[in-house]
């Protein structure tokens, strides 16, 4: 013999090599051990589709552990190291001059709306600025009355005239937190006098006439380590008439300055998605590997006692509503033998009839209609795995090879002339294989001649047993 002839492996009729086959043999007999037939059918039925979603959520997890890991080691952040705001607000007061039914002289009127022209006529104020930033700043705050006419004009703002008084200007200084103040003080019964004044040399009086006292403010500050700058202009509206003067604030809104700092910070990533992420792709990979290795080896298949068995139980449990326990003595009735329990059922339903379970082993099915008694027996394989010889059939029975109808005479039918027995009784076993002049013997009539055949071969098809549909 050759070295090559020598190396060659040994392989079986079907194409595998022994220890393949003993492999596949091996894996087969472990998970038969372990799950029941009706478990391995339905795995089989549905293994691509498991094979599947394991496969998918094996995906998943490598999703979340290749998300954890490309996440970044370090973030950005941005924090605020200085801020300033400054911000500016009046207070105003009016002292009153002379005793009234209200008011005693001397009495100061603080912060009102409105003020009593001939008893308060002198407004006195307090323009105040404060740093409520958390640094140092400097600059000038310069108070002014000032007199003007303006006018609507397209939409715009037009003056006529202005002019302007000075009431105090103020170099400041202020801390952070801190606040600087600069008094005021006017007369309003001077007001409609000096607007008369500037009419009368103008010569006319265009437009409205206005007098308001502004706070102009420019201050100064270093903000993280740049110059920063802020320009204000604040106003204190007085609407004079001959009786009463308004007050109104007009102040700019607050426009606050920050100093920030980027700084880069190691981030935590979460180690639950991680562990999360690992056990899933552990899991759909290992799971996605056994299915394919059992399919592979043929550990969901069913044997052919084991898929009759399943098919005679799911057709017992399906047909249950139509079936009494009970025990149908033997009698000279004509005997008809189904193939399947969903025959003896359609008679049942069609001649209104119940099916009656008798209790031996195996148990024997029976409806009776008129002279005719329809009988149907599961083979022993089919009840307890046991490959074991069926009973001959009782003398002159005939025996149905299709579905039974509504008229048993419908079905093809054929008689064994040598079948022997008294009463209906059975024959203790089975008669020869095959009869002469080509009639069929009693496995061949009820199509189940085939569990008398080794069940060592599995077979991947499965059955199903679909209920009988009710006239």
């Amino acid at each position: 013999m050759s070295d090559e002839a020598a190396t060659e492996s040994t392989s079986t009729p079907d194409g595998l090599d022994e220890p393949d086959r003993s492999l596949r043999e091996r894996i087969r007999g472990a998970v038969q051990q372990r799950l029941s037939p009706s478990t391995r059918s339905l795995l089989g039925q549905y293994a691509l589709v498991l094979l599947v979603v394991l496969l998918l959520v094996a995906g998943a997890g490598g999703f979340l552990i290749q998300d954890v890991r490309s996440a970044p080691d370090t973030e950005t952040q941005t924090e605020t190291v200085s801020t300033w705001n400054p911000v500016g607000s009046f207070d105003h007061s009016a002292e009153v001059q002379r005793d009234t039914a209200v008011f005693a002289a001397g009495d100061r009127l603080e912060n009102r709306p409105s003020y009593f022209t001939t008893i308060t006529p002198v407004i006195e104020g307090t323009y105040v600025l404060e740093n409520t930033g958390d640094v140092e700043a400097d600059g000038v705050v310069e108070v002014e009355l000032v007199f003007q006419a303006v006018e609507e004009v397209d939409g715009e703002t037009f003056v006529h005239w202005q002019e302007t008084d000075r009431l105090g200007i103020e170099e400041v200084e202020l801390e952070p937190g801190g606040a600087h103040t600069v008094d005021f003080e006017a007369d309003v019964r001077t007001f409609d006098e000096r607007i008369d004044e500037i009419e009368a040399e103008l010569g006319a009086s265009p437009g409205n006439t206005e007098v308001f006292i502004i706070a102009e403010t420019t201050l100064e500050a270093e903000l993280g380590g740049d110059r920063a700058f802020d320009q204000r202009t604040d106003r204190l509206v007085i609407d004079h008439g001959d009786d009463l003067y308004s007050i109104d604030a007009e102040l700019t809104g607050a426009s606050p300055q920050q100093a920030t700092v980027t700084t880069e910070v190691p981030v935590e990533q979460p180690t639950e998605r991680l562990y999360a992420g690992g056990m899933l792709l552990i899991l759909g990979l290992f799971g996605a590997l056994a299915v394919g290795v059992t399919r592979y080896a043929g550990g969901f298949s069913l044997s052919a006692a084991e898929r009759r068995r399943l098919t005679y139980a799911r057709a017992r449990s399906d047909y249950d509503k139509w079936i009494s326990h009970g025990d149908v003595p033997d009698d000279d009735r004509t005997v008809l033998r189904l193939a399947t329990l969903e025959d003896l059922v359609n008679v049942a339903i069609d001649s209104d009839r119940r099916v009656v379970e008798s209790d031996d082993n195996p148990p024997e099915y029976v409806v009776v209609v008129d002279d005719t008694r329809y009988v149907f027996e599961p083979p022993q394989a089919a009840v307890s795995g046991d490959a074991k010889p069926h009973p001959g059939p009782p003398q002159e029975a005939r025996f149905v090879t299709s579905g039974a109808g509504s008229d048993p005479e419908e079905g093809r039918t054929s008689t064994n002339a040598d079948a022997t027995g008294s009463g209906g009784e059975r024959s203790a076993g089975r008669e020869d294989e095959g009869t002469t002049n080509g009639e069929k013997t009693t496995e061949d009539a009820i199509g189940v001649d085939e569990i008398f055949e080794p069940d060592d071969e599995p077979d991947n098809e499965s059955e199903s047993v679909s209920p009988p549909s009710e006239e």
